[in-house]
C-alpha cells in the first residue's frame, strides 16, 4: 500500500516537473527569438505551411526591396517601361512567393492567383529545389531580373536569377506574362 502511494506520488511529481520544464523551454525559446530580432536575426523567416503543405518562409523586407529595385531597373523604351510598371504588382507577388517556396508544388500553390490559366507551364519549377543545402525556412534573394522583352504590346517576358544567401548558389527561371482584357498582367508561361 505504501509502495503504491509512493509510486503515484512520484509520478505526480515527475509529471509536474515535466510541465514546469516545458514552460521553461517555451520561455527560453521566446527569449531567444526576441534576442534574435534585437541582434538582427531572421525573425522574419519563421516558416509557415503554404497551400498543398509546402513549407513557405516569410520574405525579409530587404529581399522584397531587392525585387522591387530589380523591377524598377528594367530599362527599355517607354512602351516597355509602361508594361513593366503595369505588371509590377503581379511580378512582385510571383517572385515573392517563388523565392520562399520549397518542396514540389503545382502552379496554383504559389502563383495561381497570378496565372492566366491553371495550366500555366504545367509544373512550376521551384527555384529553391535547384539549390543544394539551402534551409527552406529562409527565402532566396532575387539577384537580378534581366532579358526583359516585349514581344508584342501585350506579352512581356523576363528572366530571374535567384541566389541563396546561405551558400551563393543560384537558380534561374524564365517568365512570360500577358495583358488581359481587364488590364491585369498575368503569368502565361514559366520554366
Amino acid at each position: 500500500m505504501i509502495l503504491k502511494f509512493l509510486t503515484v506520488a512520484s509520478s505526480v511529481l515527475v509529471l509536474s516537473a515535466c510541465a514546469t520544464l516545458d514552460q521553461g523551454f517555451d520561455a527560453l525559446n521566446k527569449g531567444l527569438a526576441v534576442s534574435g530580432q534585437i541582434l538582427g536575426g531572421t525573425a522574419t523567416t519563421t516558416p509557415q505551411t503554404g497551400s498543398g503543405g509546402a513549407l513557405v518562409a516569410n520574405i525579409s523586407p530587404q529581399q522584397l526591396a531587392t525585387i522591387q529595385k530589380n523591377i524598377q531597373s528594367s530599362g527599355g523604351n517607354a512602351q516597355m517601361q509602361r508594361a513593366v510598371s503595369e505588371a509590377s504588382p503581379n511580378i512582385v507577388g510571383i517572385l515573392r512567393n517563388l523565392s520562399c517556396a520549397s518542396g514540389s508544388s503545382w502552379v496554383s500553390n504559389h502563383v495561381g492567383r497570378y496565372a492566366a490559366s491553371s495550366q500555366v507551364g504545367g509544373f512550376v519549377s521551384i527555384p529553391m529545389n535547384k539549390i543544394e543545402s539551402h534551409r527552406p525556412t529562409e527565402c532566396l534573394t532575387v539577384q537580378r531580373i534581366n532579358e526583359w522583352a516585349l514581344s508584342s504590346e501585350n506579352t512581356l517576358s523576363f528572366r530571374v536569377m535567384f541566389i541563396s544567401d546561405q551558400n551563393d548558389q543560384t537558380a534561374g527561371a524564365f517568365f512570360q506574362m500577358a495583358k488581359q482584357q481587364n488590364g491585369e498582367w498575368l503569368l502565361i508561361y514559366t520554366y
